[in-house]
Formats: C-alpha cells, sequence, structure tokens
C-alpha cells in the first residue's frame, strides 16, 4: 500500500513511517526542512 507521512521527520512521524516501512508498505515522507530529506532516505 502506498502511504503518505506528514510530519516524517518529527518523533511520531518517523516511528510511524519506520514501521509502516519494515511492514512492506511503500512510504512516502512529508519534511519541511531538505536535510530532513536525506535522513529519512537512509533510515527507510
Amino acid at each position: 500500500m502506498k502511504i503518505l507521512v506528514v510530519g516524517a521527520s518529527g518523533y511520531l512521524g518517523y516511528a510511524a513511517a519506520s514501521a509502516l516501512a519494515r511492514a512492506g508498505h511503500e512510504v512516502h515522507g512529508l519534511v519541511r526542512r531538505p536535510e530532513a530529506a536525506s535522513l529519512l532516505r537512509t533510515a527507510w
């Protein structure tokens, strides 16, 4: 399933996005700062 997580670089958003990615979902995250996006790419 494709899922968009708003606030993916925050505490709850990061945990939710990570759990969804581990469960096999296609996760896309929305972040405010571009440098936060690079951290998410390596985490998932």
